[in-house]
């Protein structure tokens, strides 16, 4: 499970989040930078967010940031 966490006055990117994440394997729900398909390779309009999004995850205390390529990296 994850939450949003709300960013206020990001007036420079709207799409940019923070998020906490209760385990390390809930990075993979997280939204990301890049197109969604669904089962019949339609593009989707599944949530976007910006590259630079932080994720924190309470169970390790890690901080992930997502990259260009779509993908949570631990900082």
């Amino acid at each position: 499970m994850y939450s949003v966490l709300t960013v206020e006055d990001r007036k420079n990117n709207p799409l940019y989040r923070e998020f906490t994440c209760d385990t390390v394997a809930d990075l993979q729900d997280l939204p990301t930078n890049q197109p969604h398909e669904d089962e019949y390779g339609r593009n989707t309009h599944k949530e976007r967010c910006a590259t630079g999004s932080v994720a924190i995850v309470i169970e390790t205390s890690d901080v992930y940031m997502l990259n260009s390529s779509g993908e949570w990296k631990k900082l």
